[in-house]
């Protein structure tokens, strides 16, 4: 019998593509896997769009966009080259591919139902497609789509555009979804990476995803970082990377302790970098959004895989020491959990809630489920100790130095089973050992060694690293020899080197006495040189002393030490240094001399420029104050004040001394008070007032300035303790008001005795002017 033959093709009906669009469960899965194809593309910058006006939503990238042979593979539905998690390189970037069912591109038709792609690599293509004529197509593949192919024009950007138009009720959704905050920071922040040099895990700082919802913008945390979220209310931190195999705990970034976790498989590899807190009333809101459960509102570290989010909150149960032991939570935390696969067993259900079933996930959630357990049993424990402040359980307050033998340790007398014991430092010295915890809350306990009754005699010496100790101890080379213990800064050492600075201890230690030399060993340091005077009179001849105060390495005023004056070649500054004189021949405001001073014996050495004033020679003002004067300046003469401000000075002076004069005297201060202050406000050329009290205050604003001019470091030290006392809030307000009572309320508010007591206001004034008036 013939047997007759032809040939049928297999069809595909367009509803295959309904079928599989619709497999994704929810909205934001869809917009998730548009912004993994961005990624997958090298994209730097992912942008979102949504326009209420239009229904409409636009995905923009900068990735590397696609050519005709990326379209139809983009095209050819459930077919792909990309093996999922493997590390690519990709527009310079190292990522793991997150695409691999061929499937990413059906996403679109979840939004919405009219779809139009623009595209860029080496040409720029355009095409669009109807979701609605897609589905109803008898055989997919006769579905025809119209490309559009372009030269690139100078404004196109590489990289790809979507335009979704999309149905109302998927449109309003969608925008519902994304308006909840947590909702809205878990697609934001979708992708992380592991930074080796901090050991942390962070967002992707290449990957920025932006989001404008009608013209509300959001975008990718990048400064989100765990040491940063609320620092004060950290308790204890947790890191774990598979290299090392090491669960190591931290506190405020403080390391405690370390715990080794073993799992055997090269098949993936897990990181974790969580933060648990220890909230005070009305913190825990403050925290990121991101790491809220969206059940129950509750914290939660995040998990990823191959660096983007995996929405379960199963795996790594934040609560499953509560049906083991109590005392053994870890409560409240946030962080990261990374798992990273390329193997071909890591495969999700459709709204990547959870893991399906085989066995390398199976491995991977058990793991996970014991490294919890380690985490919250070892943690919890930590807390204990930092929070109890108990770590210091010493068998006793003292020991004896009988008790302490040649191979005693002090650690022996810490509490065994506290786990940061090992992080405790211990300082021992002749009489106490002094446990502390430093870095943390710097806590510490000392006990004290009991001696042996024994005499001991102490000698204190002090000299230079240049100097030779024989001559202040005749006999050192004998003490040296005889030494039971010597130390240099505490540190015991075995040869003595003079030329190290420090505080060196030599102890000759018997058994019924005790002989300690401490020799505090100086460094010599640079000699140096300070202007005494800055106002000089033209032609007049100045020894160097007058002008200059000069200390060599070790202090010594006028000791071995060699000027140099450099007056770079200027004819009218005459220096004789044979005699040590210096004479200026010409006016100036701003005479510049270079000073070099070099000691003699270290050769160490200074160099300076100081400026000084060059004026005509001028009568001595006779501003001569006794010890008993009411009003006397603590640094000057008072040589630059005005003539008035100087006569009003002197009478106020004689007026102080006669008590026939006290209603005239107590009224007068205020007027002194008054003038200084007018006339130190037109000297600074600031704005005056009506009011003596904004005034006054408006001086003392601008008088740091004024110190800043004073090259004596004493004389400033002197005008800032002034300063300091007179600045405050309540001096302020408490001398106005006695200025006010002294004017106003006359003597029968204040008397003359009252005044006298408030006068460093106004010596403080006055040198203020004089100053100002130099």
């Amino acid at each position: 019998m013939e047997i007759a033959q032809t040939q049928t093709n297999i069809t595909i009906s367009g509803r295959i593509i309904s079928e599989l669009s619709e497999k994704l469960p929810s909205y934001l899965i869809a917009m998730n896997e548009l912004i993994k194809n961005s990624y997958d593309a090298g994209a730097r910058n992912v942008k979102i769009t949504l326009k209420s006006d239009s229904n409409s939503i636009v995905i923009q990238d900068d990735g590397i966009g696609m050519d005709k042979e990326d379209i139809k593979r983009l095209l050819h539905i459930s077919n792909s080259e990309k093996q999922y998690g493997v590390l690519t390189e990709v527009n310079g970037y190292t990522r793991r591919v997150q695409g691999s069912k061929g499937l990413g591109f059906l996403s679109v038709f979840k939004l919405g139902d009219n779809v139009a792609w623009t595209t860029i690599k080496s040409r720029k293509f355009e095409f669009s497609i109807n979701y609605e004529d897609l589905i109803k197509s008898y055989n997919v593949s006769d579905y025809k789509i119209i490309l559009s192919d372009t030269e690139i024009e100078e404004s196109d950007e590489v990289g790809t555009r979507i335009n979704i138009s999309s149905r109302l009720e998927v449109f309003n959704a969608l925008k519902s979804d994304l308006s909840n905050e947590a909702i809205r920071n878990k697609l934001l922040n979708s992708f992380i990476a592991y930074n080796e040099v901090s050991n942390s895990i962070i967002s992707d700082q290449d990957f920025l995803i932006e989001l404008n919802i009608d013209d509300e913008y959001y975008s990718t945390t990048h400064s989100l970082k765990l040491e940063t979220e609320l620092p004060g209310s950290h308790s204890i931190r947790i890191k774990y990377e598979p290299n090392t195999q090491l669960i190591k705990y931290f506190f405020r970034g403080t390391f405690l302790y370390e715990k080794e976790f073993k799992y055997d498989s090269s098949k993936y590899k897990l990181y974790v970098d969580i933060q648990s807190y220890k909230f005070r009333s009305g913190q825990r809101q403050h925290i990121n959004s991101l790491f809220y459960k969206p059940s129950n509102n509750e914290l939660t570290p995040i998990l990823y895989v191959n660096n983007n989010i995996f929405n379960n909150y199963d795996i790594f149960d934040t609560d499953i020491m509560r049906s083991r032991r109590t005392g053994s939570i870890l409560p409240q935390m946030t962080g990261y959990i990374s798992i990273l696969s390329s193997d071909t067993q890591i495969d999700f259900n459709s709204d990547r809630t959870q893991f399906i079933e085989t066995t390398l996930t199976r491995e991977i959630i058990r793991t996970i489920k014991e490294l919890n357990i380690a985490i919250q049993t070892t943690g919890s424990k930590l807390k204990k100790e930092i929070d109890g402040r108990n770590i210091f359980t010493i068998v006793s307050n003292k020991i004896s130095e009988t008790e302490i033998s040649e191979h005693f340790d002090p650690r022996e007398l810490l509490k065994r089973d506290v786990l940061i014991r090992d992080r405790i430092s211990i300082e021992k010295s002749d009489t106490t050992i002094t446990y502390s915890f430093k870095g943390v809350f710097n806590q510490s306990k000392t006990i004290n060694i009991i001696p042996k009754t024994k005499e001991i005699f102490t000698e204190q010496y002090e000299f230079y690293v240049l100097e030779d100790p024989g001559y202040y101890i005749p006999d050192i080379q004998n003490r040296i020899e005889d030494a039971t213990y010597i130390s240099l800064n505490s540190e015991s050492i075995k040869e003595i080197n003079w030329g190290m600075p420090g505080e060196l201890e030599i102890i000759q230690e018997n058994e019924n006495n005790k002989k300690v030399t401490r020799i505090t060993i100086l460094e010599p340091k640079q000699p140096e040189v300070f202007q005494l005077e800055n106002i000089v009179e033209l032609n007049h001849t100045y020894s160097l002393d007058d002008l200059f105060a000069m200390y060599n390495s070790y202090g010594n005023k006028d000791s071995r030490i060699k000027p140099e004056i450099n007056t770079d070649n200027q004819q009218d500054i005459i220096i004789d240094m044979r005699e040590g004189t210096i004479r200026f021949g010409k006016i100036s405001n701003d005479k510049k001399v270079t000073f070099k001073i070099t000691d003699k014996d270290t050769k160490l050495f200074s160099e300076n420029e100081f400026y000084f004033v060059v004026g005509e020679p001028r009568n001595e003002i006779i501003t001569k104050f006794s010890s008993d004067d009411y009003i006397s300046l603590p640094i000057s003469n008072g040589g630059n004040l005005p003539h008035e401000i100087l006569s009003f000075i002197e009478e106020l002076n004689l007026l102080k001394k006669d008590d026939n004069y006290s209603f005239t005297f107590v009224s007068s201060i205020r007027t002194l008070v008054e003038l200084c202050v007018l006339y130190l406000l037109e000297a600074l050329e600031v704005e005056k007032d009506e009011s003596l009290s904004e005034n006054y205050k408006r001086v003392l604003m601008n008088s740091q300035n004024i110190i800043e001019m004073y090259t004596d470091p004493k004389d400033k030290q002197t005008m800032n303790g002034f300063y300091r006392v007179m600045n405050a809030p309540t001096e302020i307000t408490g001398y106005i008001s006695f200025l006010n009572l002294s004017t106003h309320g006359s003597t029968k508010m204040i008397s003359k005795g009252e005044v006298i007591d408030k006068v460093k206001e106004l010596k403080f004034l006055l040198e203020l002017l004089n100053k100002v008036l130099e």
